[in-house]
């Protein structure tokens, strides 16, 4: 008897992403994972893109853990966060953005 696992490209975001501590220099993020309607397979890394103003950059979490600190940030600056989930044969859709803007004391304003 043969049997086949079908993986595919997630069809969900993760969800509930939150900010959970903010320095003047880093953020910590906490998500959830797509729900496992959605995953269609293993979870083997999240894709975070990390946005300003004027630049977009890409992080590749390798791993299936859903939380990560983003560091090297810059303080008094608004940065804005989408997640997306991936299995062996790809990448699926990003999540809502969130926001949140970095400041010399730490403290933050956080929206979606």
């Amino acid at each position: 008897m043969l049997v086949f696992l079908l993986y595919l490209v997630p069809d969900g975001p993760p969800a509930s992403i939150t900010v959970t501590k903010v320095t003047p220099f880093s953020v910590d993020l906490q998500w959830s994972p797509p729900t496992p309607d959605k995953q269609n397979g293993a979870i083997v890394s999240y894709t975070i893109n990390v946005m300003t103003d004027d630049q977009v950059q890409r992080m590749v979490v390798q791993s299936n853990t859903s939380q990560q600190a983003i560091s090297n940030l810059t303080p008094y600056t608004t940065y804005t966060f989408s997640i997306s989930a991936s299995t062996r044969i790809g990448q699926g859709p990003f999540s809502e953005a969130i926001t949140t803007a970095t400041s010399e004391t730490g403290r933050s304003g956080t929206y979606h």
